[in-house]
């Protein structure tokens, strides 16, 4: 449906006659046959509609199309007398001469069954009389009729509905809405987001608002026994709803609703098929993470994001029912992550566990669009961001959103368009455009080079990092894509061997495309060593000595960081193949400990990162080689920081030292700072301090540093408890002159391995 088919549509209101107070008084048999007419000033949604009775009363001819063969409008039926039962007020309060009246319904699909029931239900309660007893819920008990003292004599009272289950023109609302108000109509407003594709006028002349749920296991059993009967199969009890149903119920669509219909049907049958079609769709979704399906619930690997984006989820979820207003929730995020590590695909997840829509653009779209030039690209953005609120609740995708620039980083002679660009962009995350129900997704490789405007609060406001998955997420993610193959074989050497390679959700994906190639190229199942195969073979064991050499290295880390207070030290392994070696840590704790940056303190947290080497030296004579290499190295890390402790905080006793040299993260910052050699040689002395500070502190604790060696070398991996036990009682603590954090910007407050 588009907003141009938004058309304003009558039919005949039902008068008074004798037939429909037949149909009345008769009961379904009476039902079967009389017509039921309209009276839809809507938009945009056409309805046809059948009255239909519950239970015992579900009879009718099969020739009619109506609510008595939508299952989805029979379910759509008790989702609005569950809220009713909530708010009994309602129902009579909707047909008082010039109310206005407020459905919140849980999304678009579910909208066109509800609208399709509202009149249903609002005629039944106009034709239950002051001493009548309402519906019950398992009862529904449907008729023509009339409000109480309409006839002949006294006219028909009428009421207006509309429905916007997406953005329509700002005057159709504020058209119907003006013209019930002059003729003194009732009028009923039914939306998904009626906060955002209402007209405000509406929204500040709303008298009563009604929430309506999704529907739950027992409301599709009632579904299911009326289907039932209208087969001849009669049943006083309800059917037993599988527990497959009952957990996705939230999230079933009118589409799966419907689809489980077949002719001929029991109660249980129908059941069945509902909940292998909820089967099917998860199948799919752990097939193939990116297929459309795919929630947070089937998608392993995220780390620190999986509690943010569960906690939105649930929120978008709450905002969509109208249980939670937009100010509550955060207004968009940026993922930051090496590639392949799922920051795509765990935008979509979000949304589908929110049960919102998903939309996913680029500035590279942006700027393919036509001709590129700049008012196009602009207008593209526009497009983008209009279809985003036109959507909401939604949530918007900006990939590689680093490829928007720095403004402060660009000194080319095209700065005038970059800067137009990132100004555009800024303007629709907030600015003037109402972005309500709109949650941006940022993602990209490395945020440091974002501009500053696109994370301030209000905008992408927070910064969150899926960083490479360990070996337990890497086994969750095989899990995913084997889909229940080699459901009994360990697979956890194997994912820690894809550890080792440093290996991430896509590369898992390909590995398993592959063996499965593999193996229907010989023409046999998957196997294990398919898997092997695809992953590039088993490592080689390491021998005695290389196992020692590297357990000497994450002790001497452990024992520094151990040192620098509770909390911080995490786990420490060595692998008995190749990679796998690493010390975990987290500085979080040193930062809320500490409310000032000291020089001691920055010595000290490089010290801990160049301590591995320094146990190399202290127990074997010399250091090898893998304190440095790639920029995760510890060495890289201490450089950092050291750049940082000197350019930055002024840390130092160097005559400019006062001097602040400029963001050491900006992308070449850092690289532009030690071209300097003046620069470089303060870098260097603050590094030869920590690494003799660390030296030192490893030589004092040389007892413990071989007890942990000899512990690693024979279990592999020690957690941080295990670590603490052998050393010395309080020995595991910050002491006295002992800095407990760093603080400030010298740690990014994320958890960090050293290797």
């Amino acid at each position: 449906m588009t907003a141009d088919k938004l058309r304003r549509r009558k039919t005949p209101t039902r008068g008074t006659s004798s037939r429909g107070k037949a149909a009345s008084a008769g009961g379904a048999d009476a039902l079967a046959d009389a017509p039921v007419d309209m009276d839809w000033p809507t938009y945009g949604v056409p309805v046809d509609v059948v009255l239909i009775g519950g239970e015992d009363e579900a009879k009718r001819s099969p020739h009619r199309n109506g609510l008595g063969v939508r299952p989805a409008a029979q379910c759509a039926l008790l989702m609005l007398q569950a809220a009713v039962e909530a708010q009994p007020d309602f129902l009579r309060r909707s047909w008082e001469p010039g109310a206005v009246s407020v459905l919140r319904v849980p999304d678009a699909a579910w909208g066109v069954e509800v609208i399709a029931a509202w009149d249903v239900l609002a005629e039944q309660a106009m034709a239950a009389g002051p001493g009548d007893e309402a519906a019950s819920f398992d009862a529904v008990r449907l008729r023509p009729a009339e409000p109480p003292g309409a006839g002949p004599e006294r006219g028909r009272l009428r009421q207006s509905v509309i429905a916007a289950l997406e953005r329509i023109r700002k005057d159709g609302a504020e058209d119907e809405l003006h013209l019930a108000a002059r003729a003194g109509t009732p009028l009923v407003a039914i939306s998904h987001h009626p906060d955002g594709l209402f007209h405000p006028d509406l929204l500040l002349a709303e008298d009563q608002r009604l929430v309506v749920g999704r529907p739950d296991g027992r409301m599709l059993a009632v579904v299911a026994r009326t289907l039932a009967a209208m087969e001849g199969n009669l049943s006083d009890a309800l059917p037993v709803v599988p527990p497959e149903i009952v957990k996705a119920a939230e999230t079933l669509t009118p589409a799966l609703v419907l689809l489980a219909r077949r002719p001929g049907q029991t109660a249980d049958g129908y059941l069945r098929r509902l909940a292998e079609l909820v089967r099917r769709r998860d199948a799919g979704a752990r097939k193939d993470p990116r297929r459309s399906s795919v929630t947070l619930e089937t998608l392993p690997g995220l780390g620190a994001a999986e509690a943010w984006g569960r906690s939105t989820a649930r929120d978008l979820r709450a905002f969509a029912e109208g249980r939670l207003a937009w100010s509550e929730l955060d207004r968009g995020v940026v993922l930051e992550g090496p590639p392949g590590t799922g920051k795509s695909t765990f935008a979509r997840a979000l949304a589908n566990s929110a049960g919102v829509e998903f939309l996913s653009t680029s500035l590279a779209q942006w700027q393919g669009d036509r001709d590129g030039h700049l008012g196009t690209l602009l207008a593209a953005m526009r497009r983008t961001f209009v279809e985003a609120r036109r959507k909401s609740p939604c949530v918007l995708l900006i990939d590689e959103i680093d490829s928007v620039p720095d403004r402060n980083s660009v000194r080319h002679r095209h700065r005038d368009y970059v800067v137009q660009v990132v100004d555009g962009l800024l303007e629709q995350l907030d600015g003037a455009a109402d972005r309500e129900g709109v949650l941006v997704v940022g993602t990209c490789n490395d945020s440091s080079g974002l501009d500053h405007a696109l994370t301030r609060a209000g905008r992408l406001e927070r910064v969150i990092r899926i960083a490479r998955p360990d070996a337990v997420a890497l086994l969750a993610i095989y899990r995913v894509h084997l889909a229940g193959e080699l459901a009994d074989t360990d697979l956890a050497e194997l994912a820690g061997a894809a550890e080792a390679r440093r290996a991430v959700g896509s590369d898992v994906e390909l590995w398993c495309r592959e063996a499965r190639r593999s193996a229907r190229a010989h023409g046999r199942s998957l196997s294990i060593g398919d898997l092997w195969a695809a992953q590039g073979g088993r490592p080689l064991e390491r021998d005695e000595q290389t196992r020692r050499r590297i357990a000497i290295h994450e002790a001497g880390h452990a024992i520094a960081f151990a040192s620098l207070g509770a909390g911080v030290l995490h786990r420490v392994s060595v692998g008995r193949t190749g990679g796998g070696d690493f010390t975990e840590y987290d500085p979080g704790p040193l930062v809320s400990r500490l409310p000032v940056v000291t020089a001691a303190v920055a010595q000290s947290l490089i010290g801990a990162l160049l301590a591995g080497r320094a146990a190399e030296e202290e127990v074997l004579g010399a250091a090898s080689a893998g304190a440095g290499g790639a920029p995760h190295s510890d060495l890289a890390l201490a450089t950092r920081i050291a750049c940082q402790t000197i350019g930055m905080l002024g840390l130092d006793d160097h005559p400019e030292a006062l001097v602040h040299l400029g963001d050491v993260d900006r992308p070449g910052g850092q690289a532009r700072l030690l071209a300097d050699s003046q620069f470089r040689a303060r870098v260097a002395s603050l590094l030869t301090r920590s690494h003799q500070e660390a030296r030192a502190r490893v030589h004092a604790r040389r007892d413990c540093l071989d007890r942990i060696v000899e512990v690693l070398v024979e279990k592999g991996d020690v957690d941080a408890d295990a670590l603490l036990r052998l050393l010395e009682p309080g020995h595991g603590h910050a002491t006295e002159g002992t800095p407990a954090s760093p603080g400030g910007s010298v740690v990014t407050g994320r958890k960090g391995r050293s290797r």
